[in-house]
């Protein structure tokens, strides 16, 4: 089969096609008694040709392959995404609370000061497996003791830490006498999305518009920058919904994104003669020159308590500040999802497998506790601050 580049896209030559031509023309230069077999230099020159056409042409479908964001990979599907307005999510770093002991006043010096760099300047750490950690902030110790001090993993990504594993120092440092890890991570690093992950957002975000008019705003507001939650709710029906929604109206809920970025996704998007709902509204420039008001809503905050009994399977330190702290930057909540007790305890079993929790309960007004809360109006969304974070020892 010759090479065809056509509507149906591109067709090459196989690699024993390509042999078989090159024979076919060494035959008919120096005639067809000419002995070619493989184990001949004649044909192992043959079968050096043949295979570096084929790398050639396999190169040239890769190419053509990834001219579909479906079939790219790597910086070459961040190129096509790009088209679409998306870009690819990037990797962030797990942070995790290391305690030093020292035995003198010394200074360690953290990624702060600028002075890290591939060759170990600055202050490291590791686990037993090897992953390195990088002090912070500088340090200043006055006296002999122990301090709490915030390290970063050296690689972006989701480093997983287990708590007492961090305690060989890769930097030796006279007066350091030990140290540990009392709790996992503070903050768990997030991988850089994948291929499969990006290719499944585009869809999402861009590929869904031929499914409704309603998916399509979606996945437009979903799509804008810094936009981290939204909702959309049709009220088709000729009556006011219980949401107070005016009949054949849309009522779009949106946190994050610009008020300019949302009434064009709204503008371009909705139904012909639909109505908007919502106490925000934004002044839009149609391209005739006229201009459309469209109106949505930002998310309600409603605080959750929680309250719990805390205590360490064995015998050991509670940390309950770090404990709080990595409760608020784990356990998040979508617009409109149910809480419940059950994952304020695994979040604490993540933080530390070894902390036990007992009579875990959850409450929006700190007075009337329960299991599971459920909000009345997809605007809600909960939030956790360590203020609200009951834990008693047990």
């Amino acid at each position: 089969m010759p090479d065809i580049f056509n509507a149906d896209g591109l067709t090459v030559e196989t690699l024993p096609e390509i042999r078989q031509e090159i024979i076919d023309g060494f035959k008919a230069t120096y005639g067809s008694n000419i002995v070619l077999d493989q184990d001949t230099p004649d044909g192992q020159m043959i079968n050096i040709f043949a295979q570096s056409a084929a790398d050639i042409r396999e190169m040239l479908l890769d190419i053509v392959a990834s001219l579909d964001p479906d079939q790219a990979e790597g910086r070459v599907l961040d190129q096509r995404v790009a088209l679409n307005g998306l870009v690819r999510k990037a990797g962030t770093y797990t942070m995790v609370s290391v305690d030093i002991t020292v035995d003198r006043a010394l200074n360690l010096q953290g990624l702060d000061t600028g002075l890290y760099d591939i060759n170990g300047s600055g202050y490291t750490v590791k686990d037993g497996i090897g992953n390195l950690f990088i002090l912070a902030e500088s340090q200043n110790f006055s006296a002999a003791g122990t301090y709490h001090c915030l390290f970063r993993a050296k690689e972006i990504g989701q480093v997983l830490v287990a708590p007492n594993t961090i305690t060989l120092p890769e930097t030796v440092v006279l007066g350091v006498t030990a140290l540990n890890n009392p709790s996992a991570a503070v903050s768990q690093g997030q991988n850089e999305e994948t291929d499969a992950e990006l290719r499944i957002r585009r869809a999402r975000s861009f590929g869904i518009n031929s499914v409704g008019q309603l998916d399509a705003l979606e996945a437009a507001l979903w799509s804008i920058a810094n936009v981290t939650a939204c909702h959309v709710r049709e009220n088709y029906t000729d009556i006011i919904d219980v949401y107070n929604v005016p009949p054949h109206s849309i009522w779009c809920i949106v946190e994050g994104g610009t008020d300019e970025d949302i009434g064009a996704a709204i503008y371009a998007k909705r139904s012909d003669g639909c109505g908007t709902f919502g106490a925000q509204s934004v002044t839009v420039n149609r391209s005739n020159g006229r201009t459309a008001i469209f109106y949505f809503d930002r998310p309600v905050y409603v605080p959750l308590y929680i309250k719990f009994r805390l205590g360490y399977i064995g015998g050991g330190e509670l940390n309950q500040n770090e404990l709080k702290e990595y409760i608020v930057n784990n356990l998040k909540y979508n617009l409109d999802q149910i809480a419940t007790a059950d994952e304020v305890t695994n979040t604490v079993k993540k933080f530390n497998s070894q902390y036990f929790v007992e009579d875990t309960e959850i409450s929006t007004d700190n007075t009337t506790w329960a299991q599971i809360i459920d909000q009345d109006s997809p605007q809600k969304k909960f939030t956790i601050s360590t203020s609200n974070i009951d834990i008693e020892d047990v």
